[in-house]
């Protein structure tokens, strides 16, 4: 089992869930690309790669009342990149096989990616599925902490790619921004 991220100093845990964090004031967040990667698996694969994030996203929306917008803009609500070692904001990165990524909850909106790990935007054998671990760290950017679930997208350690949200994840990201509407 490899950790999305080492956050225990970040999270208050109760019975065995993380207390969930604030929510963001609005249900529409403008999300944008903002650091890509320089290794070579996915150089030519910028389009490639922000599907994957947009269908992480789409995953979230789609049980929620939530909405995602790719924009430009440099005050996008959640900022995305891909960065290796001390990257300027004390989580620095450990290299490959190590921390997969980290994100952090509602206002701060920063989504960051080991660019030392083998990053894959399809299921490949060795290498780790961009879409599930985007998927988990969105989670976090939307106010969830962690799950002690295994069956949860929300559990810190990546096992197998997770790309469908389970019961309690939905559950939790409906109580923060509630149904979607039919």
């Amino acid at each position: 089992m490899r950790p999305y991220l080492d956050d225990a100093l970040r999270e208050k845990k109760r019975e065995g869930v993380a207390a969930e964090a604030n929510k963001w004031p609005t249900a529409h967040l403008t999300w944008k690309l903002d650091h890509y990667s320089s290794r070579s698996d996915l150089r030519g694969k910028r389009a490639e790669v922000e599907n994957a994030l947009a269908k992480a996203m789409n995953t979230w929306a789609k049980v929620s009342k939530l909405r995602f917008t790719k924009t430009t803009s440099s005050q996008a609500n959640i900022k995305i990149g891909f960065y290796t070692g001390d990257h300027g904001d004390n989580a620095a990165f450990d290299g490959r096989g190590g921390v997969l990524a980290h994100a952090y909850e509602p206002h701060w909106g920063m989504l960051h990616f080991d660019d030392r790990e083998s990053w894959s935007t399809t299921a490949q054998s060795g290498r780790t599925g961009l879409d599930s671990v985007a998927l988990h760290e969105l989670g976090h950017i939307l106010g969830l902490g962690h799950s002690a679930n295994p069956k949860s997208v929300m559990y810190p350690y990546y096992t197998v790619p997770k790309t469908t949200l389970g019961q309690e994840d939905i559950q939790r990201i409906q109580a923060l921004y509630g149904a979607p509407i039919r």
